[in-house]
């Protein structure tokens, strides 16, 4: 996985650039930056867009600055609160907002949101062409190092302190359960090579961790639709991955 060492700041400057309102983006920028330091976000900050950035930097460098798969990342966890059910909706609105103060096209608008949409489950839908980088890299996590997945799950456990202890095991259960029967757990071809082997040890560990004496049933029975965790919002579909 890539480092977090990359200046926000200056990753930014690079996708506004090619939109006509360029004033705007300071005042833009500041607010998605002072959104992702919020405190109820463990997971979901600034160093999760500097990952995003730099995976589709590594893995997609034909995708150029100011194309909807890069605008997805700054405005797709912009509104992050982790009990509700409606953060893609209102990133989503967010970034319709903001580009269009920017003077994005309106198809570069709808074509951004859409993709911020997507991630209320990154796996359903058909292909989104160069939009398959971003929401794979938006899950590469679960391939990452071990000590890097287990710094995200225990991330993801403080984002959700809220919620039961028994509820959030039985639901992030339900979640890894479901993805580890997947034929693919990424989009592109790039990604599942790169990530998929080490997400499937990730994730195997962790449900052993989660089904071990004292820490609770993972078995029982939760639908996750009922209980939205991190990376398990929404119903379970087939895999498509681009051949």
């Amino acid at each position: 996985m890539p480092g977090a060492m990359l200046n926000l700041e200056e990753a930014w400057r690079a996708d506004p650039a090619i939109l006509p309102a360029i004033a705007a983006s300071c005042m833009i920028v500041s607010d998605i930056l002072a959104r992702h330091d919020e405190p109820q976000r463990r997971y979901h900050g600034h160093n999760h867009l500097r990952s995003l950035v730099e995976l589709i930097t590594v893995h997609a460098p034909h995708i150029l600055p100011g194309a909807p798969p890069r605008l997805a990342i700054w405005w797709h966890d912009a509104i992050y609160n982790p009990a509700a059910r409606d953060n893609g909706e209102r990133s989503a609105d967010l970034a319709r907002d903001h580009l269009s103060r920017l003077g994005a096209s309106p198809e570069q608008i709808e074509a951004t949101a859409g993709l911020i949409l997507m991630t209320k489950n990154h796996w359903s839908g058909p292909s989104a062409g160069d939009g398959d980088f971003f929401l794979d890299a938006d899950i590469a996590i679960l391939g990452a190092p071990p000590r890097a997945y287990a710094a995200y799950a225990a991330g993801v456990r403080e984002e959700y302190a809220w919620a039961p202890a028994d509820a959030y095991r039985t639901g992030r259960a339900s979640f890894l359960s479901a993805a580890m029967l997947r034929s693919c757990l990424f989009r592109t071809d790039v990604f599942e090579a790169t990530y998929a082997g080490q997400a499937r040890a990730n994730m195997n560990c962790e449900l052993e961790a989660l089904s071990a004496p004292g820490k609770g049933s993972a078995s029982s029975t939760l639908p996750v639709s009922g209980f939205p965790t991190a990376l398990g919002r929404g119903r379970f579909t087939a895999p498509r991955c681009r051949r």
